[in-house]
């Protein structure tokens, strides 16, 4: 379910911009190939277990594709947003990775960028500012 709205998604926000060439279903993972060569890569993930596993993921296919973006989507869980909390730190190596926390019970969705949002928000108000946003989305029950 996730990642047949993931793909809608990317669709549908490319309507306007027109700047997807492809989009590639590769089973663990989606390559986005834009017209400009840019590409991006997104990891859709019903269930989060090794934060450390994504990361890793991520390195390899940043590397193979050159990729300039890369996206998570996970669903908007506490337990998620929990698990984001707590590994922070590790999101910051990668500085064009997005984070997308959507349920798709309700076709709605907020984004967080580690790297941007630690430049304009101090480490004492992350906690704070990440669960106002978990909040403002209807959490996802599967």
């Amino acid at each position: 379910m996730l990642k047949q709205w993931t793909l809608n998604y990317l669709k549908n926000r490319d309507i306007m911009l027109k700047r997807i060439s492809t989009i590639e279903d590769k089973k663990d993972y989606i390559l986005v190939k834009n017209k400009d060569e840019t590409h991006i890569i997104v990891i859709v993930k019903e269930k989060l277990g090794s934060i450390r596993s994504v990361l890793d993921e991520f390195k390899k296919l940043e590397k193979k594709h050159k990729a300039q973006k890369l996206t998570l989507v996970l669903y908007n869980t506490k337990k998620n947003v929990d698990l984001l909390l707590k590994s922070w730190d590790a999101f910051l190596e990668f500085p064009s990775l997005s984070i997308v926390f959507a349920n798709p019970s309700v076709n709605d969705k907020w984004i967080v960028s580690p790297a941007i949002h630690s430049k304009i928000a101090d480490k004492k108000s992350l906690k704070h500012g990440l669960l106002s946003m978990f909040q403002n989305v209807e959490p996802y029950h599967g």
